[in-house]
């Protein structure tokens, strides 16, 4: 009796408790959706917006964020994805335009920025394109105009910019420059295309 009694508690000690948990819009619509496990987030959870879309969908293990996390505009298109492991970030993240251009893309390494990322123009075109080193900026920065053009370009160390910086205007022309050092600008340098102010 008493190895029945004991197995009986074991039992009911490993035995867990699963529910579907669920809200809804004043119209009847879904809101979210998911399942809790002895009352903690456990599985897919999905939320909507009121038109009835997906918004966001991903994965929880024991109340944490774990695995593809996707992210969706009012219309439909992907806003954002990325993979995260216990919580937090980690690996290639992208983020993209309404128009389902991508925007963002870059590394993430448990949750810092890490390595090359770039941003792009709602029409494709690069916008920007950096190196971060454990979360801070390091490194050449170029930033583009949406035809194309080379719009900045000058350097971080430790996320501070730092030597020789160039701005361009949508043309090429070479507009501006200015040098730091640690952070702070110690000199700056206003450039005129003649060509272009005479009108010729």
């Amino acid at each position: 009796m008493r190895l029945l009694t004991i197995l009986c508690l074991v039992l009911l000690s490993v035995h867990s408790y699963s529910q579907i948990f669920e809200t809804f819009y004043d119209n009847g619509r879904l809101e979210m959706r998911g399942n809790h496990i002895d009352g903690v987030q456990d599985g897919i959870w999905e939320t909507f917006y009121e038109n009835g879309q997906l918004a966001q969908r991903g994965n929880y293990i024991d109340g944490e964020r774990n695995g593809l996390w996707e992210s969706f505009h009012e219309n439909g298109q992907l806003e954002y994805r990325g993979n995260v492991i216990d919580g937090e970030l980690d690996g290639l993240y992208e983020s993209f335009h309404e128009n389902g251009q991508l925007k963002m893309r870059g590394n993430v390494i448990n949750g810092e920025r890490d390595g090359v990322w770039e941003m792009f123009h709602r029409n494709g075109q690069l916008q920007g394109r950096g190196t971060h080193i454990d979360g801070e900026r390091d490194g050449l920065s170029e930033s583009f105009h949406d035809n194309g053009q080379l719009s900045r370009r000058g350097g971080y160390v430790d996320g501070e910019v730092d030597g020789l910086w160039e701005y361009f205007d949508e043309d090429g022309n070479l507009t501006k420059t200015e040098t730091y050092r640690n952070g702070v600008n110690v000199q700056a340098h206003m450039w005129w295309n003649i060509a272009a102010s005479s009108g010729h």
